[in-house]
Order: structure tokens, then C-alpha cells, then sequence
């Protein structure tokens, strides 16, 4: 399948929102905006969480939509693995040199082992995911253009919708944060892709629907934090399962993947760094640097003025964001150097032909 750049472009957007929420969340300014809905900064901190809520479901959704097309490698796995491991041994040993008082032998353990150790719910979710994901293509193929609708629908409506509605955890996915939803969101991906859902919405119809399931969320939000209604929760849309940030991730994949870059420029620079995205994940949520570098760090911007709050959040989010990248061109280079993609194809055509 050949390379999309609005889809290469999302998974930076994505990446870039991914830090705008840590930013919020373990910068601690969402915990020092108080707690009042009248309050300015309170909102303007919330309406950014709301609008970068869906970064997750987009890129889960991303691997079907790109993944129904491409063939499958399990050496991809293998080098996703060893772009972790190179990460946590990496961070580890800079922490055990400047900070030497917070690495253990459990650290050094969490650092050889990131996926079984749960060091990143995202990885470890998504490599269970990853073993299933030969079969779930498997699937799309002997499935007709009906099936394949019902297949959508359940998934929105049974696995979205219903259990939103009575506000209950039916299918223990604990808010997304398992395999099965990332499964989930593939299976509705590859359900994209294969019907061309969406080709004849309009891009600015696209665009307004994802800021309508942004603003609603954050509405309801604001609504209930007002009145109160018993059991049940004010964020209960801002969640990755809500059927309004699943809209914000359709809406938002369909839109990039329709979006084309004329400007050579901007066409080298995606394919340059969105290869670079998934470490400034890795890098910045590296429990060292979660909770000795990120953690209350940007405290001092919920005091700010709204607009200054604004600023602050997204400057940060963007020096994290491209610090990360071009630590991570170090770790490519290495990878190129040492031919490991070349490596890998070799062993997989070995043992699986």
C-alpha cells in the first residue's frame, strides 16, 4: 500500500496531542486550575484535554485502516520492541549517572523487560494486539460489503454507544485501556478502509464534526459539573470508549487521509518524522522521566491568564515533542547502520517460508 501523508501527518498530530494531554494531566495543571466551572482557566484546560482526548483512538485506529492494506511482518514487531528496550536501557542509564538515587535493580528490571513488566500500558496492549492482527486481516477478506457494515455497527453501537448509555463498564475495558479496545478500533479501521467510508463527506464537514463531538463532550461536561446528577460522572465523555471521542477519531482520520501536501518541502518533512513519532511516546512517558522530570513541572501555568495558559501548553507540548524526535534520529541512525529491518526480513523469510 502505498504511503499516505495526511495519514503519516495524523500520526504526528496524534503524537503532538498524546503530549498536549501529559502536558496537562503530569504537568499538574489540570490539578491546580481549582475546581470551580466558572472559572476561565478551568475551561480553557478542559477544552484542551476534550480536543486532544481522541489521539489515542486515532492511532489505534490508523493500524486497521493502514493495516487491511499492507502485509504483515512479525519482524515489525521484533524492531518496535527493540525501539522500546532501546529507549528504557537508554533513559535508564542517563538517570543512573545524574540521578543515581532513583535507579534500583527494579528500574534496571522494568528497563531490559518494558513490555512484560506493563512499563507502557500502549505497548503492551498493542503487542498483544499485534499477534492477532494476521488474523483479523484474514477476516477482512472473507467478508462482504454487508458483513463488513455490521461489523462497524457493532463495534460503534455495542461496544461504543450501549455501554456509554447505561454508563457501565460492560465488557471490562477499563476506559480503553486494554487490547481489546485497540483491537476494537482496528477492526473499525480496516472497516474504513475497506468500505471507503466517509469519501463523500467533505473535508470542512469532517472537520466541523469532530469540533461539534469536541465541543459536546466538553459541553456536557461543563453541564453537569453545574448539576450534578447522582452516579454519574462529568467526564463520562472524555473517555477513549465514548461514542463522541470515537467520532473525533473517525472524523479526524477520514479527514487526513483525504488531505494531500502539494509542497515538496512539507512532503519531505512528514516522511522524515513521523517514522520518529511513536519514540516521542516511549521517551517522554519513560517512568524516570514521568515522574522526575514531567510531574508538576508546568504547575506554575494554571495562574497564568487564559491566553498565557494556552501558549504554555502548546509551546511545551512542541519543545517535548520535537526534543524527542531528534533524540529518537540518534536511535534510527544506529538501527540503519546496524541494518536490523534487513535482518529481521531475512529471518522471518527463513523460518516462515
Amino acid at each position: 500500500m502505498r504511503r499516505n501523508e495526511g495519514i503519516d501527518a495524523l500520526r504526528m498530530c496524534s503524537m503532538f496531542m498524546v503530549v498536549v494531554l501529559h502536558v496537562l494531566a503530569q504537568g499538574s495543571i489540570l490539578s491546580n486550575v481549582g475546581e470551580s466551572p466558572y472559572s476561565v482557566n478551568y475551561q480553557v484546560a478542559w477544552f484542551l484535554e476534550t480536543m486532544a482526548f481522541c489521539a489515542v483512538n486515532c492511532f489505534a485506529l490508523i493500524s486497521g485502516y493502514v493495516g487491511v492494506k499492507s502485509q504483515f511482518h512479525y519482524y515489525k514487531g521484533v524492531i518496535l520492541w527493540l525501539q522500546v528496550v532501546f529507549w528504557t536501557v537508554s533513559i535508564t542509564v542517563i538517570y543512573e549517572i545524574t540521578k543515581p538515587e532513583v535507579v534500583g535493580i527494579r528500574q534496571w528490571i522494568k528497563a531490559v523487560l518494558p513490555v512484560s513488566m506493563q512499563e507502557y500500558w500502549y505497548v503492551t496492549s498493542y503487542f498483544c494486539m499485534f499477534l492477532f492482527i494476521p488474523f483479523m486481516n484474514k477476516l477482512f477478506i472473507h467478508l462482504n460489503r454487508t458483513e463488513l457494515k455490521v461489523l462497524g455497527i457493532t463495534i460503534v453501537a455495542g461496544v461504543s454507544f450501549f455501554p456509554t448509555c447505561v454508563m457501565h463498564d460492560l465488557y471490562t475495558l477499563h476506559g480503553g485501556y486494554t487490547f481489546i479496545w485497540l483491537a476494537m478500533l482496528y477492526l473499525l479501521g480496516g472497516v474504513i478502509q475497506r468500505l471507503e467510508f466517509g469519501k463523500e463527506i467533505r473535508k470542512i464537514t469532517l472537520f466541523l464534526i469532530y469540533i461539534g463531538a469536541v465541543v459536546l463532550s466538553w459541553g456536557i461536561k461543563f453541564i453537569l459539573e453545574r448539576h450534578p446528577i447522582s452516579l454519574v460522572s462529568s467526564n463520562f465523555l472524555i473517555n477513549y470508549t465514548s461514542p463522541t471521542m470515537l467520532i473525533c477519531a473517525v472524523s479526524l482520520v477520514l479527514l487526513f487521509a483525504r488531505t494531500e501536501f502539494r509542497t515538496e518541502g512539507v512532503k519531505k518533512l512528514i516522511k522524515a518524522a513521523s517514522p520518529l513519532a511513536f519514540s516521542v511516546y516511549i521517551i517522554h512517558t519513560n517512568p524516570l522521566v514521568w515522574d522526575y522530570w514531567l510531574s508538576g513541572r508546568y504547575a506554575f501555568a494554571a495562574g497564568k491568564t487564559p491566553v498565557v495558559l494556552v501558549g504554555i501548553v502548546i509551546g511545551k507540548a512542541v519543545l517535548i515533542y520535537i526534543a524527542c524526535s531528534l533524540a529518537d534520529m540518534i536511535r534510527l541512525f544506529l538501527f540503519k547502520m546496524l541494518k536490523l529491518v534487513e535482518i529481521g526480513k531475512k529471518i522471518e523469510t527463513h523460518f516462515l517460508s
